[in-house]
């Protein structure tokens, strides 16, 4: 395989957070703000993220909803896989089954133009985590 696993996580979490999904691949909570509040770290900054992403590629109120959609379901398929008492084989392939149906899901959503639009942004944001993995300045993936 071309990519290890850490990779292609990334790669997944990159176009997660582009729609606003996840902002990592096993998202951890901290202590909630106030008691019962229930606040997660990074919930701003993810709709932030949303917010940036919709102006970008020009999302009508409708495509925002079905991507809120596509984001939830797959967040309940992740954390089920995650879950589940699979190999890790087995786990590694369901997770990249669930990021190429995701993908193919949102790519649906999108116009023509938009669809265009999120696959530059998503190269250059590929583009700038190789450069930062030839810095240095992020980990390289381990050999599969």
């Amino acid at each position: 395989m071309k990519y290890g696993v850490r990779f292609l996580i990334a790669t997944y979490v990159c176009g997660a957070v582009l729609v606003g999904g996840v902002t990592g691949a096993r998202a951890q909570t901290a202590p909630p703000a106030q008691p019962g509040a229930g606040a997660r770290p990074g919930g701003e900054k993810r709709k932030e993220m949303m917010a940036k992403m919709a102006k970008d590629l020009g999302l009508s109120p409708a495509q925002e909803k079905e991507m809120a959609a596509v984001r939830k379901n797959s967040m309940e398929q992740r954390k089920a896989i995650e879950a589940s008492t699979l190999a890790p084989d087995a786990k590694k392939a369901k997770m990249q089954e669930l990021m190429k149906t995701n993908r193919s899901q949102m790519g649906t959503i999108l116009t023509p133009a938009q669809k265009t639009k999120w696959m530059e942004i998503m190269k250059a944001r590929r583009d700038a985590h190789e450069a930062g993995r030839k810095t240095g300045a992020v980990p390289a993936p381990p050999k599969a």
